[in-house]
């Protein structure tokens, strides 16, 4: 069994740009939101930006629904440097996961509202199955 690990560590991260649709196939967050609020729409997001309603990610209170909708306007505007993390599970050793995203779900919903093919992302889990699910290859370690 074949296992890769991607660390928010060090300069020898493995970082991938996962593709965005394969990522909301597995963890839908475009239509189930995650934080426990309700669903977040693209008129929310939108609503957020047009009247400057915008929470940097730096900020120690949460307010809920408006705190993510705020979080995420703020990442369509300023973006982001930073990979995502995700753990898609090892099946093989019966280890499942159902929601992907350990940090990273703002960003993954402005990817979704802006469009973005490709999401720069930490991947760990068992190598076929990332494979299987989000179509990534691996470099050889030898």
């Amino acid at each position: 069994m074949n296992l890769i690990l991607g660390t928010k560590s060090g300069d020898d991260d493995v970082v991938f740009a996962v593709p965005v649709s394969r990522l909301l196939a597995i963890c839908p967050i475009h239509e189930s939101n995650p934080w426990g609020v309700r669903d977040i729409l693209r008129q929310d997001i939108q609503d957020a930006l047009d009247n400057n309603l915008l929470c940097p990610p730096d900020g120690d209170e949460y307010a809920g629904f408006e705190t993510d909708v705020g979080r995420v306007a703020w990442f369509v505007r300023h973006s982001w440097r930073d990979p995502i993390s995700l753990d898609v599970g090892v099946p093989e050793l019966g280890c499942y996961v159902d929601h992907p995203v350990l940090d990273g779900n703002h960003r993954l919903m402005t990817a979704w509202f802006r469009g973005d093919p490709h999401i720069s992302a930490n991947v760990c889990g068992g190598l076929q199955h990332i494979r299987a699910t989000l179509g990534l290859e691996f470099p050889s370690v030898d």
